[in-house]
């Protein structure tokens, strides 16, 4: 299969964090900001472009569909083509995650929670910061149910569930989020949550790791052992 590599001689500076396509164009967020991907003409080849208005590092990014939304280690920025638009201007923003039940509500984890924001009338705004939670979020999944799961930079991945206000079809009642910590069986360490065919899996670069799997019956993290040695695991 064919492929094309591309680096610091393309245009592309520092570590990767994040890609996605977004109105057919390729971003890319590394620890030197976000970049583009410009197409190639003629003999000339497709370069990165790097998108100046965005300083820090490019942790994570979403595409809404509408906007390109990117979580920086500056805060959560609206990418609307070349024009770039402060939308919380948090410091250490890592991880954005569409709400199942709203896709106009956008979480974002960071070092000091998790927030919401929401779009009305073509504009990102800040909605919630939600007070529960106090730990440095590095990732963030969720079920079909719209229960989030949040990976943190300790040793416990965090169960959120957010009820819904009674009588008001996919609005979040804030004030009762139940929040339910699962350090139980995971190793000390950073935790990276995801969701693979209804199953919450952690990865982990602690020692012990590197991937476990939630069991419900046990309401613990597991040992994930069936892939082998491919994987690092025993089999």
């Amino acid at each position: 299969m064919p492929y094309q590599l591309f680096d610091q001689r393309s245009g592309l500076e520092g570590t990767v964090s994040s890609i996605v396509r977004h109105k057919d164009t390729l971003y890319v967020g590394t620890y030197y900001g976000l970049f583009s991907l410009v197409p190639g003409e003629g003999v000339a080849p497709a370069r990165f472009r790097k998108l100046e208005d965005i300083h820090g590092g490019c942790h994570a990014l979403l595409s809404t569909g509408g906007d390109l939304l990117a979580a920086t280690s500056d805060g959560v920025f609206a990418i609307k083509g070349l024009e770039v638009q402060t939308i919380y201007p948090l410091a250490g923003c890592r991880a954005l995650r569409q709400s199942k039940r709203d896709p106009n509500r956008v979480f974002v984890g960071h070092m000091h929670g998790l927030s919401s924001l929401y779009l009305s009338d073509s504009h990102w705004r800040p909605e919630k910061d939600l007070e529960q939670l106090k730990d440095d979020i590095f990732s963030i999944t969720s079920d079909a149910s719209g229960t989030l799961w949040l990976g943190t930079s300790l040793n416990k991945a965090i169960e959120v569930n957010i009820p819904l206000k009674q009588g008001v079809a996919a609005d979040p009642d804030f004030g009762q989020v139940q929040v339910t910590d699962h350090a139980r069986g995971l190793p000390t360490g950073n935790a990276t949550v995801f969701l693979i065919e209804g199953k919450v899996y952690v990865v982990t670069t602690a020692k012990g790791g590197p991937l476990f799997v939630f069991d419900k019956g046990k309401q613990s993290f597991v040992l994930e052992a069936r892939f082998g040695s491919r994987f690092g695991l025993d089999s």
